[in-house]
C-alpha cells in the first residue's frame, strides 16, 4: 500500500523519480532532477573534433537519467577519456579515448565500479 502511495504521489508531483527508479539501487535521481527531460548526457566536447578511439560499451541495468549521469560521470573522470555519451535507452556508452593512456577493457571497469554490468561487443 506504500508503494502504491509513493508512486501516486511521484506521479501527481510530476517528479516520476520512484516511476523511473523503482527497485534499482544504482539509480541517483532525485525529485530535485527528475524532471530533467534529458535521458542522454555527453560530454562537452563534441566527438567529431576529439582526438583518439572510439569504443562503444554495452551497459546494462540503467534505467533513467540518473543511471547515464553516473556513468558519464565516472567515464569522464578516467585519465585519457576526451567525451564519453551514454544513453540509457540504448544500454551503451559511446567512448572517445586515448589507447596510451587507457583501454577498452579499463573503461569497462570504471563502468562496473560505478555499479552497471559492462561488456565489449562481441
Amino acid at each position: 500500500m506504500r508503494t502504491l502511495i509513493v508512486l501516486a504521489a511521484s506521479f501527481v508531483l510530476g517528479t516520476g523519480t520512484a516511476l523511473a527508479c523503482e527497485g534499482n539501487p544504482n539509480c541517483t535521481m532525485t525529485a530535485s532532477n527528475a524532471t530533467k527531460t534529458t535521458p542522454e548526457t555527453e560530454a562537452e566536447t563534441p566527438a567529431a573534433t576529439v582526438e583518439g578511439e572510439t569504443v562503444v560499451i554495452n551497459v546494462a541495468g540503467m534505467t533513467c537519467g540518473g543511471c547515464s549521469d553516473k556513468v558519464t560521470k565516472a567515464l569522464k573522470g578516467t585519465e585519457g577519456v576526451n567525451s564519453a555519451t551514454v544513453s540509457f535507452k540504448s544500454g551503451s556508452a559511446t567512448i572517445r579515448y586515448e589507447a596510451k593512456t587507457t583501454t577498452p577493457d579499463q573503461l569497462v571497469q570504471v563502468i562496473m565500479t560505478s555499479g552497471f554490468k559492462a561488456s565489449l561487443p562481441e
